[in-house]
């Protein structure tokens, strides 16, 4: 979930992981392991709803 400048993330109901995104500018958004190895699947994106 991300709002404003939070992002908000729930992985496999296990792990949260909460940061903040200063200076967001774009439309995309990239996901990436740093020193390990993931695979990502089921993955959605959509609004948040009012």
């Amino acid at each position: 979930m991300m709002k404003g400048d939070i992002i908000d993330v729930s992985i496999n109901d296990r792990r949260c992981i909460v940061n903040r995104v200063i200076n967001h500018k774009g439309h995309f958004l990239w996901l990436y392991a740093k020193f390990g190895k993931v695979v990502f699947r089921s993955v959605t994106i959509a609004p948040l709803k009012e």
